[in-house]
Formats: C-alpha cells, sequence, structure tokens
C-alpha cells in the first residue's frame, strides 16, 4: 500500500484502469485494491483518494466507466460462475468509483455535456432488477449464492450512491417505483427471515445502505415530499425492526449503525415544520412509537426519541430556536449517505486546497469534458499537460459512454 503514496497519480490512474479494464480476476482484485488503497492507510488520505475516483472518470474520455455501465447495463440472466464473478468485481469498482459525484455526473451523460433522463432511468432500472431479482432467486449452490448475496449489496451500494450524487438520479428512482407498492420491495430485503439466511457482513451492508439510502432522500428537498409519501416511513420503521439493539453503540462507530442513521432521517424531517407536518399526516407516531427503545439506543445523550414525540404530536418550535445551517446540514448527509468517502477536489495533484466548499459556489468544470474540476484558472492550466490527453480523447470518442 506505501507503492501507491511513493507513485505519481498519473501513473497509478493508468494502472488502476488497466487492471479493471481486464477479464483476469487477478488483475481485477488488484485495481479493486488500487483503487481504495488512500482509505485502507494508517491516516486515511480521503482527498488523494477522492482526486484518484475522478482522475480514473476522466482516463481517456471516461472509457473504463463505459466499461462497467455496460457490464450493467447489458447482464444476461442465469450466466456461469465465472461470469458472475466478473460482473461481481465490475459492480464493485462501480460501488467504489460512483462515491464521487463527479464519477456519478459523467455517468449520467451521454455526450459528457448534458444529463439525459433515459440514462438515469436505464441505470436505476438495472440496479433495483439486480437488487431485486437477487434477492428473489438466491441459488441454491453456495459458491453461486455468496456471489448473488454480495451482487445485492453492492448494487444496492451504487443505487446509494447515485442518489446521492444526482437530482435526476433520484427523479428516476421516482418514477422507477411502482406508485402503489413504493419502497415495499426493499422493505422485503429487511425481512427477518431473509437477513438470517445470508452471510452476516452482507446482512449489515443491506441495512446500512438502506438506511443511507433514506438519508439521501430525506436530505434532499426535491425528493422529501414524494419519498415520503411512497413510504419512506414505513422503510425506516422497517429497518428499525432489523435492526438488533445497541449495535454499534460506541461514539466513534455510530454513524455506521443503521438505526443511528435512521435518526438523522426523522431529525431532518422533523426539523422542518411542513415535513414534519407531512409526517404527522402519515400517522409516524404509531409507526415509530414501537422502537423508541432503539431509537434512543441509537445515540442515548442527546435524548432524541423526547423530540421526535412532541414533534410528532404538534408541538412547535419557539420563536427564539436557532435554525440548523445548510452547511451543517450537509456535513450530517455527507456523514451518514455512504461507506466509502469522497468529495470533489480540485484535479490538480498539487492543490493544496481541500475539498470543494459544500453549500455556496462550487469548483469550476473543464469547459471541454466537463468532468475534470479546479479551484482557479491557474490550477486548471497546471493539470491540462495531463488532461489534454483525455479530455482530446474524449472529443474523440464523442463522449460516449
Amino acid at each position: 500500500m506505501a507503492e501507491m503514496v511513493d507513485e505519481s497519480l498519473d501513473r497509478t490512474v493508468e494502472r488502476c484502469a488497466s487492471l479493471l479494464m481486464t477479464t483476469n480476476q487477478d488483475d481485477l482484485q488488484a485495481g479493486i485494491n488500487l483503487l481504495s488503497c488512500s482509505l485502507h492507510m494508517d491516516n486515511p488520505d480521503v482527498t488523494k483518494h477522492s482526486r484518484l475516483l475522478q482522475e480514473v472518470a476522466a482516463y481517456r474520455g471516461g472509457i473504463l466507466l463505459g466499461r462497467l455501465l455496460l457490464s450493467l447495463l447489458k447482464e444476461t440472466p442465469n450466466g456461469t460462475e465465472s461470469k458472475q464473478v466478473l460482473e461481481g468485481y465490475f459492480t464493485l469498482a462501480l460501488s467504489i468509483l460512483s462515491a464521487s459525484k463527479v464519477v456519478v455526473e459523467r455517468c449520467l451523460r451521454s455526450d459528457g455535456t448534458r444529463a439525459e433522463p433515459e440514462i438515469a432511468l436505464k441505470i436505476c432500472a438495472a440496479l433495483i432488477h439486480r437488487i431485486v431479482g437477487n434477492a428473489r432467486n438466491l441459488p441454491k449452490s453456495e459458491d453461486l449464492r455468496h456471489l448473488s448475496e454480495i451482487a445485492i449489496a453492492d448494487s444496492l451500494e451504487c443505487l446509494v450512491n447515485f442518489a446521492r450524487g444526482s437530482k435526476r438520479f433520484r427523479d428516476a428512482l421516482r418514477d422507477s417505483l411502482d406508485q402503489r407498492s413504493g419502497f415495499e420491495q426493499f422493505k422485503d430485503l429487511l425481512d427477518a427471515e431473509f437477513l438470517s439466511s445470508l452471510f452476516a457482513p452482507v446482512a449489515l451492508k443491506i441495512r446500512l445502505h438502506l438506511s443511507s439510502l433514506a438519508v439521501n432522500l430525506a436530505f434532499s428537498a426535491d425528493s422529501q415530499s414524494w419519498a415520503i409519501d411512497m413510504g419512506l416511513l414505513k422503510l425506516v420503521a422497517a429497518i428499525y425492526e432489523a435492526s438488533p439493539l445497541q449495535e454499534l453503540s460506541a461514539p466513534s462507530q455510530r454513524r455506521m449503525a443503521p438505526a443511528f442513521r435512521c435518526n438523522k432521517v426523522l431529525l431532518r424531517l422533523l426539523a422542518e415544520d411542513t415535513t414534519a407536518e407531512k409526517l404527522r399526516a402519515h400517522n409516524a407516531f404509531s409507526e415509530f412509537r414501537p422502537h423508541q427503545r432503539k431509537i434512543h439506543d441509537a445515540e442515548p445523550e442527546p435524548n432524541p426519541w423526547q423530540f421526535f414525540e412532541q414533534r410528532l404530536r404538534g408541538v412547535t418550535f419557539r420563536a427564539d430556536t436557532p435554525a440548523i445551517l445548510a452547511q451543517d446540514w450537509k456535513l450530517v448527509e455527507e456523514s451518514c449517505s455512504g461507506s466509502v468517502p469522497a468529495h470533489v477536489v480540485c484535479a490538480y495533484k498539487g492543490c493544496a486546497a481541500s475539498r470543494e466548499p459544500v453549500v455556496g459556489k462550487g469548483f469550476s468544470k473543464c469547459g471541454r469534458c466537463h468532468v475534470a474540476r479546479y479551484c482557479s484558472k491557474e490550477h486548471q492550466k497546471l493539470h491540462w499537460a495531463t488532461h489534454k490527453v483525455h479530455c482530446k480523447e474524449f472529443w474523440a470518442g464523442e463522449g460516449a459512454l
């Protein structure tokens, strides 16, 4: 792992993309390891990791992302074990890469410059099909079953990442869900018998990813209303039901506990009068009262249930109650809406700045490919020597993924 520290970013991107473009399982695993290397050091370097994801997205005009999406969108049913293994590696790679908003935006552009609803709908439908299809048809063979279980968790993580990174994708998710059943198909993943039949780490990942999805939808103003109407509250209640008491209760581990993340969903929705009223209209008090002990045990110090109960019973805020700032909400969302941290960072590897501002004016984009991000024109000029190769290949290929 120290190898990556000494290696230039350009060579790392080249190696990583080359390994992930093969069909050799050892090479694919090596590519996965390289892709997540910065996060497994003693002091994880989130900025370096984020920059690597962005540069891989820009590599040769997005050729690797095209390969991964092709695997997702053209998946054939009942493939051989070796084919399922390859698809598993491709899905895992996409789940890591899509933690970056830059990657998500690139995946949703047919020509690299404009997002198209059809692409978002296709990706969303493919992910839901893979999640639900694998869950309903788990193979009897132990090896194939394990592959299917992992495919469920990794595909669900992709869905979470895309929903966090794009309003266009959240709209596609809304349009992909059946108006009558809504989130019911995801609730099936929380069935006690189903979860108990899974490898324990996979079962935890499924609960964690579903709670992350709930966070994404509850913290995004464009999805709050329709998500509540389509059964978000029942999904959150089902996550509480499936979660053991005092799971990952140590303060340093709490954000990785599904119940803790569900608490943040309720906190966000009850912080505003409009959404709080909507929760009361959906009889949320009766929905969550049976889970008040799990709600409390997920973060006992602030006693969240007391606040939730008051708001669900119609208690309003005092006029002098300070409002939570948009930046603070965004930081809470980021900490509770995914597994692998990734920020939008300046593409120039010599940049000393950290991340793009959480709120307000973001970094500028390359005017040609719209993938590379820059904190200043100076850094854009300095990065052009490296970026021009991939940017020109992007245009040579007409930006198609």
